[in-house]
């Protein structure tokens, strides 16, 4: 099983076992070959998280954010369908359409500059714990400069 998509996941997009199976080359039993769905689920993660991995960590932490979860399987999903119509089978426009898709969105997130894309920590920012910089009803309304705020750790991931 993968990180963003199942096996299960892949056979839900089909329209039953018997044409899955034909593109595992398993059409004499009706039963698609999980080794060769696992295989392409992992090819497909993996070359999304090629894409995704020169701006972010990999793979990407879903647990904890079901639409980005969502997003991840439905890409992945697209890709390892095209992995499996390549294998032996014309590949139709929806389903290169689907591949290009998902290509072009993890190329997005790879080149964003917007770190919102992706979630880049376990948890959410807050700043509850955090000194006001400026002194709101004063009428000496400086700037603190105790301490740092932009230094590589903090901008390092722009």
């Amino acid at each position: 099983m993968g990180n963003y998509a199942s096996t299960d996941n892949l056979k839900a997009r089909f329209e039953n076992d018997a044409a899955l199976a034909h593109l595992t080359d398993t059409p004499d039993t009706g039963t698609p070959d999980d080794d060769v769905l696992n295989e392409v689920i992992n090819h497909a993660e993996n070359e999304l998280d090629s894409i995704i991995g020169f701006k972010h960590e990999v793979p990407v932490k879903v647990a904890d954010h079901a639409s980005l979860a969502n997003i991840m399987r439905s890409k992945t999903l697209d890709m390892a369908v095209l992995y499996l119509y390549q294998r032996h089978h014309s590949i139709t426009e929806a389903v290169q359409g689907g591949f290009d898709r998902a290509i072009a969105w993890a190329d997005r997130v790879a080149g964003s500059e917007d770190h919102a894309v992706l979630p880049t920590t376990d948890t959410e920012p807050t700043t509850l714990n955090r000194e006001p910089l400026i002194t709101h009803g004063t009428s000496d309304a400086s700037l603190s400069t105790s301490r740092r705020i932009f230094t590589r750790s903090t901008t390092d991931s722009i």
